[in-house]
């Protein structure tokens, strides 16, 4: 019922493409995990799917707990703020 999300770059042609990743696997740096967006500008790549990321280029993390509580998602509390000026 635990699990932990993290947000990671994946290179495009222009810079990079921010997404969510499931942690299915953490050892030293190397993250495996299911992709949990779908991209919009990296040819190849799909929701769903399988991919490695580096703990030292993760940005955000989201950290759910069986009772429903999370922790961390920066990103989504910078945006709600911007969002609430608006």
């Amino acid at each position: 019922g635990e699990y932990i999300l993290v947000k990671a770059p994946f290179a495009t042609r222009g810079g990079n493409e921010w997404m969510w990743v499931e942690v299915t696997r953490w050892a030293g740096d190397a993250i495996d995990g299911l992709l949990k967006n779908e991209p919009v500008d990296v040819p190849g790549l799909h929701a769903g799917q399988m991919v490695k990321v580096s703990q030292a280029k993760v940005f955000d993390y989201i950290r759910r707990y069986p009772d429903g509580h999370e922790e961390g998602n920066e990103t989504g509390k910078i945006i709600r703020r911007m969002q609430s000026k608006k």
